[in-house]
């Protein structure tokens, strides 16, 4: 081999060296990374986690990078194809359920490669820090200048793009419109009318600050308004006026909090974000959702085939032994019948006798701008075929969770957003539970005051008639209607499809859902049709909307004195069904909730709703 030659084989050689050692590291790090709302997440609900990866290599890099619950207790979280150019950025945002322990890990695989590269969300041996109440914080402006130290601070990049994992923020705080994305700015309109709490410092309803077109809900010329079943508070003061004592007194709504208070557990209570423990609201919306779909066994059949059966052994097999003498004809004869009976007793009482392939739900469903509802969903997907099931809704933005500290399989994954699919491995003759939320294009419209009083100590409404400001969106099939005020809940009475009428209540809140989560339990634990069944979930889905989780929830609970909460129950529809063709089996309850606020007069009119209450 000439000189030449061999100098370009060695050039060569080195370059393959070269190459192989730099697609060696070609990995992502991560390089920061943003919890919720104040770095803290809110248990028992979804919450925004957001990632930054960084190319650290000289090549481009695609894969997939996976947000995994290390101890199976949840579908991993996968957001698949992302390209990343070397030395590029990414932010990752992953809407997940989280339940208080839950240890995440981050994942990322190189297409075409086996190998996962894991990190922890957390360092070693640490919990991800949690908070007991929902976050107030204040987007920083523009010119990301920190004028209230009060509360945390949230620059606009870090705003979600959907509602969907916004159940945890209370309160927003800002003094000029925020800068963001169009997307961003229709998650924020959504989260205001789904029941968020919007303050505009700096501006009154005579100058109210000007927002954007996709905003123009928010440009309403009132010192305060209902927006959904959110709230807009304008402040003639500038944000330095919110101090912390504002912020407890006013946002929080508490007389006074101690230093003591602030370095209080977030919970004494052990059950206190158990889904598991038997008082959770959600696993008393699991467990009659999970016992809908039983076998329907003809019992009736079943008891003549034992008493045929047992009649042909005895006497029969003696009658014939008597009659023919021949013990071959006998023995022979007694093991047909056994055979003959075993094959029909398994054709009878096995498993999928009168049982299809299901799915069963309930649905809180909150206002979102539109006309468009936010939706969190509890189901329960039964199979009578096993295999892998790739489930999808009609949802907008659609996240999946199990809800429960459920072992899930291996296999078993969520694609992220907007994909938004979960593909779980299902036995035959099982089921599991599944937990959605997202955005549909459905709602039942709004409601208005028509009609209200105080009673004579001024404590509790009276005399209360809701208009229903679009009948033609009103459910066909109503169940009941509910309200919430204070500690105590109310019956509503609907008055055909013009208004709502509020009746006499003589119960709490935590009565009411012991007495319907308990009782209806050990009353119907064998018994009960669907019907019942499907009662069974409303009272936990209302304590499940109005964050109550432990018993010290409950005790404590108590809405504001000028608010009152209004649920409604339907039928569900085919805009919160499993799309594809997965079943035509699918039955739920959707409640509708709405919020509003209670003047501090008598509001009094001549109408046909009116002349109802009497």
């Amino acid at each position: 081999m000439s000189k030449s030659r061999l100098f370009f084989s060695q050039i060569l050689a080195l370059c393959l060296v070269v190459c192989s050692t730099a697609s060696a590291v070609a990995q992502l790090n991560v390089i920061d990374r943003k919890l919720g709302w104040d770095n803290k997440l809110r248990p028992n609900t979804f919450n925004q986690i957001v990632i930054v990866v960084q190319n650290s290599s000289g090549t481009a890099w695609k894969g997939d990078v996976r947000l995994i619950n290390r101890d199976k207790q949840d579908f991993t979280l996968v957001e698949p194809s992302l390209f990343i150019e070397p030395g590029g950025i990414r932010p990752i945002s992953f809407i997940v359920f989280y339940r208080d322990g839950d240890d995440l890990m981050i994942g990322m695989r190189k297409e075409g490669e086996r190998r996962l590269d894991v990190t922890n969300l957390e360092s070693e041996g640490e919990l991800l820090p949690i908070a007991d109440q929902p976050a107030i914080v204040q987007i920083t402006s523009s010119f990301g200048v920190a004028q209230n130290p009060s509360v945390p601070l949230l620059e606009p990049e870090y705003f979600p793009t959907t509602v969907t994992g916004m159940a945890g923020l209370q309160a927003v705080l800002i003094e000029e419109a925020p800068d963001f994305q169009p997307a961003q700015n229709a998650a924020f309109l959504d989260w205001v009318y789904q029941g968020g709490e919007l303050h505009i410092f700096g501006s009154s309803g005579a100058e109210p600050l000007e927002f954007p077109p996709t905003l123009a809900d928010l440009n309403q010329p009132f010192d305060s308004y209902d927006l959904g079943a959110g709230r807009v508070i304008r402040h003639k003061e500038g944000i330095g006026s919110a101090t912390r004592d504002f912020v407890e007194r006013e946002i929080r709504r508490v007389s006074s909090r101690t230093e003591e208070d602030e370095n209080e557990e977030v919970s004494n209570d052990p059950y206190a974000y158990d889904n598991n423990y038997y008082g959770s609201p959600i696993t008393a919306l699991f467990r009659p959702l999970q016992r809908i779909t039983r076998p329907e066994h003809n019992w009736a059949l079943i008891y003549f085939l034992a008493i045929v059966y047992l009649l042909l052994i005895f006497p029969g097999g003696y009658l014939l032994g008597r009659f023919k003498g021949d013990y071959r004809i006998t023995y022979g004869a007694i093991i047909g019948v056994v055979l003959l009976f075993s094959l029909a007793f398994d054709l009878v009482g096995r498993r999928g006798y009168g049982e299809v392939t299901s799915y069963n739900y309930v649905a809180i469903a909150r206002p979102a701008s539109n006309g468009r509802s936010q939706v969190s969903q509890f189901g329960n997907v039964f199979v009578t075929a096993g295999g892998t099931y790739e489930i999808s809704h009609v949802e907008d933005n659609a996240v999946y969770s199990t809800g429960t500290d459920l072992v899930v399989g291996g296999g078993d994954y969520a694609v992220n957003r907007p994909i938004s699919e979960l593909a779980v491995d299902i036995p035959a003759f099982s089921d599991r539970p599944v937990l959605n939320t997202g955005i549909v294009d459905s709602s039942i419209g709004s409601l208005s005051l028509q009609k209200f009083t105080w009673d004579e100590a001024g404590d509790y409404p009276g005399d209360l008639v809701l208009k229903i400001d679009e009948p033609e969106k009103w459910p066909n099939e109503i169940v009941e209607t509910r309200a919430v005020y204070g500690n105590r809940i109310y019956r509503m009475q609907p008055n055909k499809n013009e208004s709502l009428i509020l009746l006499r209540s003589t119960e709490q809140f935590h009565d009411y859902y012991n007495s319907h989560v308990f009782r209806d339990y050990y009353a119907n634990q064998s018994h009960g049709d669907r019907e019942q069944l499907f009662s069974q979930t409303i009272a936990a889905a209302l304590a499940y909307d109005m964050r109550l989780f432990s018993e010290k929830d409950f005790e404590e609970f108590e809405l504001p004195p000028n608010r009152i909460r209004i649920y409604i129950v339907a039928v569900g529809n085919e805009a919160f069904h499993v799309g594809g063709d997965f079943s035509p089996q699918q039955d739920g309850r959707v409640i509708y909730v709405h919020e509003l606020t209670l003047p501090t007069e008598n509001v009094t009119e001549d109408s046909s709703a009116a002349e109802a209450v009497e």
